[in-house]
């Protein structure tokens, strides 16, 4: 499919890996881009290199979505790619509430916010919201259950 030139995509997770690779991508094929990640020195690095625009946001953070969101209000979003993935071992039967919640927060809540205050936009505009997920969320592994159970839950929520 055809990316339309002269549109402005968000990429989550854009600091490193897929995301940051989506970033210029996107950038090469004259895409206008919004990189979000939680580490500013990693998107200025990224923003001189593509010329994207970013912002910095702990995906984690309520309050840091809740400025992202304001922030993003009178941007022109054609599509949303929510690619920030929190991951570490969770072995069953050792999982914390403070790991649940985190895992929880960046692969499931962020998404799912942001794509619930982007998606009238993109409505409207004809656009899309791509949520990446992992095999692990259909497939787990030993070791790992608190991270598939929030990468399920971003299928469901998708």
């Amino acid at each position: 499919m055809a990316i339309p030139l002269n549109t402005d995509r968000q990429v989550t997770g854009a600091s490193a890996g897929i995301g940051r690779e989506a970033v210029r991508q996107l950038t090469a094929a004259g895409v206008s881009v919004i990189a979000v990640a939680r580490r500013e020195e990693e998107l200025d690095s990224l923003a001189e290199e593509t010329g994207c625009c970013y912002r910095v946001c702990d995906l984690s953070s309520e309050a840091e979505i809740d400025k992202l969101v304001a922030a993003l209000a009178g941007e022109r979003i054609d599509a949303l790619v929510n690619n920030a993935s929190a991951y570490f071992d969770t072995p069953f039967g050792t999982v914390t509430p403070a790991q649940w919640d985190e895992l929880f927060a960046i692969n499931a809540r962020a998404p799912f916010l942001l794509a619930q205050c982007t998606a009238p936009h993109l409505l409207h505009r004809g656009g899309a919201i791509v949520n990446l997920v992992d095999a692990y969320a259909e497939r787990p592994r030993i070791g790992i259950s608190a991270h598939a159970a929030s990468k399920a839950a971003l299928i469901g929520a998708t």
